[in-house]
């Protein structure tokens, strides 16, 4: 149902796919391997029903395609990369250039009712400052979303005991990069609590999930598949749902 929606949005040119060749980035696509994720942010904001929300690392926006309603609410997309504001803009959403490793957001505290921080602390150096900022521009009970690869996913475990480095994506970007473009610093769901918790961010509610795969009929995928419908911990992603503490 979610892809079918999606696919009625986009015959409003707004939401066609666009893809950014600078940045190796691939719309379709990336919506395409996160759609289960993507539901269940939307469930929460459904339930919750926010006012103002910021969105942590929002890249082009794509997600609120699946919230017609979103401009009934007060939208704050910051991201670190320059060619995603003038899409978002085009897109109706509200936009702010920001490195969050070292810069704070342009936002009053307690400014917002949800923040959502999907697939970003992972690409952090510096988790102290995005979760102290988080806790700040968040209203005391206020909602937060966080999503981030599973280090303990069972794909990660076979990769390891392939030879292959759990910090390989780190140094090809402390090596080469600007800024950490590919996924680095992989999360517990015992430290992201320690994190979140250590600036008074609360956890209420954790799920593991899979991600859309376009490899899902490969054997080993299926055997993996079978191992996390077992052990949700073999999942490839964890989603926390959390409040600020009053």
């Amino acid at each position: 149902m979610i892809k079918l929606n999606i696919m009625k949005s986009m015959k409003e040119k707004v939401w066609d796919f666009v893809n950014i060749p600078s940045i190796g980035y691939d719309e379709e696509d990336y919506y395409n391997h996160h759609l289960k994720k993507y539901g269940l942010v939307k469930e929460v904001i459904k339930n919750i029903n926010p006012r103002c929300i910021l969105d942590i690392g929002v890249a082009t926006g794509i997600f609120y395609s699946l919230l017609p309603d979103f401009h009934d609410k007060k939208v704050l997309g910051v991201d670190i990369v320059p060619e995603y504001i003038p899409i978002l803009k085009k897109r109706g959403i509200k936009a702010q250039l920001c490195n969050i490793e070292k810069e704070s957001i342009l936002s009053s505290d307690g400014s917002f009712d949800m923040i959502i921080c999907d697939s970003i602390l992972e690409h952090t150096l510096k988790p102290k400052h995005l979760t102290t900022e988080m806790h700040r521009v968040l209203k005391p009970g206020g909602i937060f979303i966080v999503v981030v690869p599973n280090a303990t996913s069972i794909i990660r475990r076979w990769n390891h005991l392939r030879g292959r480095s759990v910090f390989e994506p780190l140094i090809d970007n402390l090596y080469s990069r600007d800024y950490l473009s590919r996924c680095s610093v992989f999360y517990s769901e015992n430290e992201l609590r320690f994190i979140l918790n250590g600036s008074q961010l609360v956890v209420d509610r954790v799920a593991y999930i899979n991600e859309t795969s376009h490899d899902v009929n490969k054997l080993v995928i299926k055997v993996f598949r079978l191992f996390g419908a077992l052990v949700p911990q073999f999942r490839d992603v964890i989603f926390l749902v959390g409040r600020k503490s009053l």
